[in-house]
């Protein structure tokens, strides 16, 4: 769906990722990277899409990130900070400006420690966009207020059934 801005709305659910398996399963950081590259140009083909579609500008997407189920080991994991630096070289060399937002949202506290541990490697710009919820009365009146429930799944409080 899209906010009330116009601009994609992208969910991803990294809470039930596990960095321990799929590290010893061979595959490595700089591939689980590249699905973030794929990822970012599908949002950028999105934010096209909705430019042509409008008429106007729209180079930014709201990013949510579900955190439900997170294992705290994975924010432990070597392999979790090395993919943080990553994303955030990538996002700045390749996608600069294409965060207008991102909530994560079903946090267990630990990615907020872990966020605040991290975060000094994010431009300021890019910190200052980021907001992290807890539980769902937290979250769900800062999404209802940017998306219409229309554009919304079921699961985050909208009508969609898909």
């Amino acid at each position: 769906g899209y906010d009330r801005q116009g601009r994609p709305v992208v969910f991803s659910h990294y809470g039930k990722f596990r960095f321990g398996p799929v590290l010893e399963a061979g595959v490595t950081v700089e591939k689980i990277l590249q699905l973030h590259v794929r990822n970012s140009e599908h949002t950028a083909r999105l934010c096209g899409k909705q430019s042509s579609k409008l008429g106007r500008d729209i180079s930014t997407a709201l990013i949510v990130i579900d955190a439900e189920g997170l294992d705290p080991t994975n924010l432990r994991h070597r392999g979790a900070l090395e993919w943080m630096r990553g994303l955030a070289k990538i996002d700045q060399e390749h996608f600069p400006e294409r965060l207008g937002q991102l909530l994560i949202i079903n946090a267990p506290s630990c990615v907020q420690y872990f966020y605040n541990a991290a975060s000094w490697i994010l431009p300021q710009k890019a910190r200052s966009l980021v907001r992290i919820f807890g539980g769902r009365e937290t979250w769900e009146p800062v999404l209802l207020e940017l998306v219409d429930s229309s554009e919304l799944p079921l699961r985050y409080g909208g009508s969609r059934a898909r």
